[in-house]
């Protein structure tokens, strides 16, 4: 089937005729056939989802897996139980899906029955030290649970199919990671929810999956987590979260001298196994010449924190650039951390090949054990790693700082630094881990991905910028906007600088007259707990009432209740914050009426961002212009957003921040919004 008879199906199946989503597949379709990167942006309305899967399905070649990123559950939950099964109907295609979830998703069964039985093999872990004791009697009904379920089969092992909560602390203790694993070797293989799943995978043609999978692997280089990267073509969606997640994703940090214990324990541990099965000297001698030299260097770093680390920073020190009397720690550190990562590697190929539970009876906890540790020496490789980068003032910079650490058990009084370093950009990764190794198409698209009306911070946030084969594409919401105005009142105060404190009286005064007609559905978005807390004390009790307050319920519960409240003919008010502002559905009389109390800047207070700035200063660029002012703007059309979800809705967009009438930057502010009816200057 072609793609216009595609969109004929489309049309005659009832579906509404959408410009721009017409647009988007033929964009998709140009960038399959001539294997480009497509960068699209599509409004609310827009019909993204059926704009990628559409031509995707029918131009995704048969040797090739369709790989679809979302970066949240609900979005993957909505392709693979809604969007794809309409989308195979309607073009009669034979495909099957399946969600790619991580390892840590799902019960490792071997773990699970050793915390029930509490058996030898359990106090083995205890000896190398890093078993913390029995469980709980809450905890221990929690696991009898969970093994009750999966013998009645009642339950697979996947975490978001159990309909009742299970505390983190407890889910790590029954899951693991591929250090740890058995696989093929653990007596659970067979009935293992993780590997089933994995098989199910290999048979599927469209993977859905979220963008830390995703991240991790490509992290290992693709191919282990989900299929290569040669064998894939690529959707990402709700992209605009990738370059932070990219961020955060390949960040990484250690104690500064918490590495005697743990060392010791491996040296330990490894002898304890040559005592069983021979492993080689060699690596014995380099792991115990290598931590000889990584554990007085660690103190090095440590006796260095504590004789520099500024009085007045009680929170973290961010180091611009690394002090010469850690350069040469650091490439150290990094270098034993290496070799006592690869010996770890090394001796638990031993075992694996040559053992299994059967001709080693404490096989299992030898495995845990060196799992351990293996993420372990790989942590502080990582972070070592980070802190030994040379910087190539071209490029954005690793982000290096300094914490106070206090550790678990102490009471009081820090004993140790934690050391933190993260790259500042998702362009410091994403070429050479990713867009690199990419021979198929990739297609990335949002409701958000132009700042300032231009899609320039996306693609160098990225390292898209860099790439010829690279098209970007927006179209705008079908949704008649016109019809529902937007007012910005004419306000006293700006809401920063010395008139900061002023601007949220001025809120507060005014907040009351804005609500006290509301009969339907109001969404009131801030930047900060602070003044939220401050505009929501000074509303009458009556108002008060009817406001549902973020932080007081679980987000679910305040969405819940608003909407029965607007069911039942009530008067509802939801006062929340960022993560409000994006991911929720309020249509109709749920929100007739968006308040934004002001511009969303973020203040570069975290160390990552306050790297970014001194770096973007370095080379006599405003830091404001150049990152803050792109950021509000993508993050102010996510907050206007909330209002229009559906064609037919109506309502009122009100923002209290003059700036938008009164800064250089505020009409190209405005531009960047969907086109609301004219603004006013009078108070609704």
């Amino acid at each position: 089937m072609k793609l216009d008879q595609a969109i004929q199906h489309l049309q005659q199946a009832g579906y509404s005729e959408r410009p721009g989503q017409l647009d988007m597949m033929q964009v998709v379709e140009k960038a399959m056939q001539l294997t480009r990167i497509a960068v699209i942006e599509g409004g609310t309305g827009v019909g993204k989802s059926f704009g990628y899967l559409i031509p995707a399905l029918l131009n995704l070649p048969k040797d090739k897996k369709l790989v679809i990123a979302t970066a949240t559950v609900s979005l993957q939950e909505q392709l693979l139980n809604k969007d794809l099964p309409a989308v195979k109907k309607l073009l009669n295609l034979p495909v099957t899906g399946q969600i790619a979830k991580g390892r840590r998703r799902y019960v490792c069964q071997q773990r699970l029955y050793h915390l029930q039985d509490n058996d030898s093999s359990q106090s083995e872990l205890d000896f190398f030290g890093i078993a913390s004791g029995p469980p709980s009697k809450t905890d221990q009904a929690t696991i009898n649970k969970l093994v009750d379920l999966l013998e009645r089969q009642q339950w697979q092992g996947d975490r978001d199919r159990l309909t009742f909560a299970v505390q983190d602390s407890l889910w790590r203790k029954v899951t693991t990671d591929s250090a740890g694993c058995g696989n093929r070797k653990c007596p659970h293989f067979s009935e293992c929810a993780y590997f089933q799943s994995k098989k199910l995978l290999s048979q599927a043609q469209v993977l859905v999956t979220n963008h830390d999978l995703l991240l991790s692997d490509i992290a290992m280089g693709t191919g282990v987590l989900l299929p290569k990267a040669e064998d894939c073509i690529y959707i990402i969606d709700e992209a605009h979260h990738l370059p932070e997640k990219a961020v955060q994703h390949f960040a990484s940090q250690c104690t500064a001298g918490g590495q005697q214990e743990w060392c010791d324990r491996l040296v330990k541990s490894l002898q304890q196994l040559h005592s069983k099965i021979k492993l080689p000297e060699s690596i014995l001698d380099k792991t115990i010449k290598a931590v000889d030299e990584l554990v007085p260097l660690s103190k090095e770093v440590l006796a260095f924190c504590r004789d520099h680390f500024p009085k007045d920073q009680s929170e973290h020190w961010l180091l611009n650039r690394l002090p010469e009397a850690l350069t040469e720690p650091t490439k150290a550190l990094m270098q034993n951390a290496d070799i006592v990562r690869q010996q770890i590697r090394m001796a638990r190929k031993q075992l694996t090949e040559a053992h299994d539970s059967k001709t080693l009876p404490d096989y299992d906890a030898f495995v845990a054990a060196l799992g351990f540790f293996l993420n372990k020496a790989d942590t502080v490789w990582r972070t070592w790693q980070l802190f030994a980068h040379v910087e190539d003032p071209a490029q954005p910079p690793v982000a290096k700082w300094i914490t106070p650490y206090v550790p678990f058990g102490k009471k009081s009084g820090a004993s140790d630094f934690m050391c933190h370093a993260a790259m500042t950009s998702g362009a410091n990764m994403l070429p050479a881990f990713f867009w690199d190794k990419i021979e198929n198409s990739v297609i990335l698209c949002s409701a958000t991905l132009r700042a300032l009306g231009k899609f320039d911070d996306f693609l160098q946030r990225t390292g898209l910028n860099f790439y010829h084969n690279v098209s970007t594409h927006a179209y705008a919401s079908p949704f008649p906007y016109e019809h529902s105005p937007m007012v910005i009142p004419a306000m006293k105060c700006e809401p920063s600088g010395p008139n900061a404190q002023a601007h949220v009286q001025e809120v507060s005064t005014l907040m009351p007259k804005l609500l006290q007609q509301e009969t339907t559905g109001t969404l009131v978005l801030f930047t900060s707990r602070h003044m939220m807390d401050s505009v929501f004390d000074a509303l009458p009790s009556d108002l008060q009432k009817t406001v549902l307050l973020q932080n007081n319920y679980p987000k679910q519960k305040i969405i819940s209740e608003h909407k029965k409240r607007i069911d039942e003919q009530q008067t509802s008010i939801i006062f929340g914050m960022q993560s409000f502002a994006e991911g929720i559905d309020l249509p109709g009389d749920y929100c007739r009426h968006l308040i934004i109390t002001k511009i969303p800047f973020g203040v570069p207070t975290t160390p990552i961002e306050q790297a970014r700035s001194h770096w973007l200063s370095g080379l006599g660029k405003n830091a404001f212009q150049t990152y803050s002012l792109p950021q509000a703007s993508i993050r102010l059309t996510q907050f206007a957003g909330r209002l229009i979800r559906h064609e037919e809705d109506r309502g009122q967009l009100t923002i209290l921040d003059k700036r938008l009438r009164t800064k250089f930057y505020g009409k190209a502010l405005l531009e960047n919004l969907p086109a609301f009816g004219q603004p006013s200057g009078e108070q609704r």
